[in-house]
């Protein structure tokens, strides 16, 4: 079983974040365990790939209530970051920030 390592401090602005650390070979799977609909933006367009289908680059998604989407992470973001945003309705947004492991 792998481990996965959540790193929790605060930014230059004050905000807690949280950063979690993937290999780049790891698939990032997105569940939405609410039932109103989730949205996902990421802050660079290239980093995400479909897992289904590599090819297809992802910034911006939505997920119904119980829903899961599986992503693989862009090769050329090894060693680095990238940051996404996650809303649920209305409610306030969650800004992790995913550290790509060599």
């Amino acid at each position: 079983m792998a481990e996965l390592y959540l790193k929790i401090d605060k930014d230059k602005a004050d905000k807690t974040r949280t950063k979690i650390s993937v290999r780049s070979a790891d698939l990032l799977v997105f569940t939405n365990a609410s039932d109103e609909v989730l949205r996902i933006t990421v802050d660079k367009s290239d980093v995400l790939l479909d897992a289904e289908d590599i090819t297809a680059e992802v910034d911006l998604f939505k997920l119904a209530g119980g829903a899961t989407k599986k992503f693989r992470v862009n090769e050329k973001y090894r060693g680095k970051e990238f940051k996404f945003t996650a809303t649920i309705g209305s409610s306030q947004a969650d800004d992790p920030i995913i550290i790509v492991e060599t």
